[in-house]
């Protein structure tokens, strides 16, 4: 009878042992998942941020070439109306002059 109950006894010391070992495989696993998911969940932030910022540069050149566009077309409109206003400024001002007067 102590014969059994010794070998049940060295069973049950196994199964703990496997148990503890079984538990801190699982904490050690859990903790390399951890660590490899926040490493890819940086990656991506990484990679995000240079789209984001790429796409930004884009979007400024852009911004920046219709912005020259827009002043040489206002510039243009300007030297125009210069142009017109000193070809025809003395009719300009006689027009506006007998629109006063009448």
């Amino acid at each position: 009878m102590e014969q059994v109950i010794k070998t049940l006894s060295e069973i049950e010391e196994r199964a703990v042992r496997i148990m503890e070992h079984a538990s801190n495989t699982k904490k050690e696993l859990a903790a390399r998942s951890e660590a490899r998911i926040k490493a890819y969940d940086e990656e991506n932030a990484a990679i995000m941020r240079r789209a984001i910022d790429a796409q930004k540069a884009e979007l400024d050149r852009q911004l920046a070439d219709e912005l020259k566009e827009q002043k040489k077309q206002a510039e243009e409109l300007i030297a125009w109306m210069q142009e017109n206003y000193d070809r025809n400024h003395t009719a300009i001002a006689d027009k506006l002059f007998r629109s006063m007067t009448v």
